[in-house]
């Protein structure tokens, strides 16, 4: 099992998003995915189709390759942090799939490419009593594997004492 870290939030020019800041990751919490964007208009078959046009595209923009690799890389099982963009309030969310899908339908809130999960609100409380309150809580990336052991080892048995 890995952790992750995944930023929830709509990075594209501000002519070009929505002012709820909020809104991506509260689509996501509603639908129970993990997404990243890059998409652009065009109509595809499925997610690997996609792909391919968007390695071109993207082949400039240094977060593509790197939110792509991840995504891919994530394991049905695996367990990830997630942060409200506005609240601060943190999640945790496990991989319910074996591969990305595709929500095209979803692009006009830079969600393209996602991962089905289970996501649940962790409490302040659970934070602190598995140290993890004053601990690492998002990535630099849109989506980063947690690296310090003691936040592998309590995001662990925070989400067994939950299951």
């Amino acid at each position: 099992m890995t952790i992750w870290y995944m930023n929830l939030k709509d990075n594209r020019a501000v002519e070009n998003r929505n002012a709820d800041e909020e809104l991506k990751f509260r689509i996501c919490i509603e639908k129970s995915i993990l997404a990243i964007g890059w998409g652009f208009c065009a109509d595809f078959e499925d997610w690997s189709e996609y792909k391919v046009l968007a390695d071109y595209y993207y082949r400039n923009d240094n977060g593509y390759p790197t939110a792509v690799k991840g995504i891919l890389d994530m394991q049905n099982g695996d367990l990830v942090w997630l942060k409200n963009p506005i609240t601060r309030e943190r999640y945790l969310a496990q991989i319910l799939d074996d591969s990305p899908s595709f929500c095209c339908n979803l692009k006009d809130f830079d969600i393209y490419s996602c991962r089905k999960a289970s996501i649940i609100k962790i409490s302040p409380e659970l934070l602190m009593k598995f140290d993890l309150q004053n601990k690492k809580d998002h990535g630099r990336h849109t989506i980063e594997k947690a690296k310090e052991q003691p936040i592998i080892d309590g995001t662990v048995k925070l989400f067994d004492s939950i299951k």
